[in-house]
């Protein structure tokens, strides 16, 4: 759209509305002969610049940035609030332990539970809550986090994403030009690549293998069980045979 648009807005003209590009014309030379046909974009009153930074109260590209993230930030915070905390809970079984959970594995699983267990809910936990690690471990093993846990864990998703992402990131790919936004789309595909592939492994080897692990400890647990059976099947017919 930005160092395109002519060709673009030819090829589509009903499904892009790039009168917008006239903003941020003045931030890329190689767009200004894009922008200058009149016959191909639409007449836009407001020529000028788009910045990458006005404060809140201006239209910026930063600004615009954050007003989507939050827009997925609230709703989804709320919800983990009302609903996802406790979708992911092992509880306790009655009269057990703190160590002991139920044998019932929740079906429910979120991004926040699966990356605070075990490392991060001990560290925070005794660094910031002064949380005995005994605590902590029973939290993780259960999946049953505190409210403070996931908050914090939520306002450092909010810095680290208005900062490195959208401060950082964003304001590179928008003063470097195409070669900045080329650089980051190879990056976040890379690392796209590399985590569905850690996922495939996991699913191929290690989940199954856990399970197997499972299911034959099961086998090995029933085993003396049925043994005893036959044994006891054995020493019947032997008793039959005998009283005939």
């Amino acid at each position: 759209l930005r160092w395109h648009a002519a060709e673009l807005h030819a090829a589509y003209p009903m499904f892009f509305n790039v009168q917008y590009l006239r903003q941020i014309a003045s931030q890329d030379e190689d767009m200004e002969d894009d922008v200058s046909d009149n016959s191909v974009l639409p007449p836009h009153p407001a020529v000028g610049d788009l910045p990458f930074w006005k404060g809140f109260g201006q239209p910026s590209v930063a600004r615009n940035a954050m007003v989507v993230y939050f827009c997925w930030w609230v709703p989804y915070t709320l919800w983990m609030l009302w609903i996802g905390l406790k979708l992911p809970v092992q509880n306790k079984t009655a009269g057990s332990r703190t160590t002991a959970v139920s044998a019932k594995v929740p079906k429910y699983d979120t991004v926040f539970h699966s990356l605070w267990r075990g490392g991060p809910c001990e560290l925070v936990g005794s660094l910031l809550w002064k949380r005995p690690k005994a605590v902590s471990q029973d939290q993780s093993q259960r999946s049953d986090f505190e409210i403070r846990d996931f908050m914090f864990y939520m306002f450092g998703h909010a810095v680290a994403c208005l900062v490195i992402g959208i401060g950082l990131v964003a304001g590179i790919s928008y003063i470097g030009g195409q070669r900045a936004h080329a650089v980051m789309l190879l990056l976040a595909t890379t690392i796209c690549a590399e985590r569905g592939a850690n996922r495939y492994i996991f699913y191929v080897t290690k989940m199954y293998g856990s399970k197997l692990r499972k299911a034959y400890q099961e086998l090995e647990g029933n085993l003396p069980r049925q043994l005893e059976g036959i044994d006891e099947q054995e020493s019947a017919k032997q008793e039959n045979k005998k009283s005939k």
